[in-house]
């Protein structure tokens, strides 16, 4: 069943993906098997940190895998749009909305205290929370009667073996 969702725009398309890793690697074989959408939740916060004199305001940004609830900080915002896709395409989520938001909050904090080195915690409040998918390409690949396979991003053109 089609639902509504938001996801990035894909950048790599399969005949792309094919002729970049036949280029890197050319004793290979590769076959692009299928596109999945593995959910993510894109968090903003607002930062409210309050002085003597007045209280400076910022925003910082993660995303949280929806199935491990890992985070990782975001210097930009993703660029997302909506469309209709089909259930077979997307991995559930196995995260609630609310419970994203509880993760983010004490992975920002956390990321805020180490890399900052601040003595006073800033406001923190939630301005965004969305559910969104990021396309990967899963590749076939076979070297020397050695089969592998690989996730290929297919907004960033980067990939890792499974």
């Amino acid at each position: 069943m089609a639902k509504k969702i938001w996801t990035n725009e894909i950048q790599f398309s399969k005949e792309e993906v094919n002729r970049l890793l036949q280029q890197m690697e050319k004793k290979s074989r590769f076959t692009i098997d299928r596109l999945i959408y593995y959910p993510y939740y894109f968090l903003e916060y607002g930062l409210k940190e309050k002085t003597l004199l007045h209280g400076k305001v910022g925003k910082i940004g993660c995303t949280i895998d929806s199935i491990s609830g890992v985070g990782s900080l975001i210097d930009v915002s993703p660029n997302l749009y909506e469309t209709e896709m089909e259930g077979n395409e997307r991995i559930d989520v196995h995260l609630t909305q609310k419970d994203a938001a509880l993760e983010g909050e004490k992975f920002v904090c956390k990321s805020i205290s180490y890399k900052m080195k601040i003595l006073r915690m800033p406001e923190v409040e939630l301005q965004k929370n969305l559910l969104f998918y990021r396309p990967f390409w899963l590749v076939r690949g076979d070297r020397k009667k050695k089969k592998f396979l690989l996730v290929f991003d297919a907004v960033t053109g980067k990939f890792h073996p499974l």
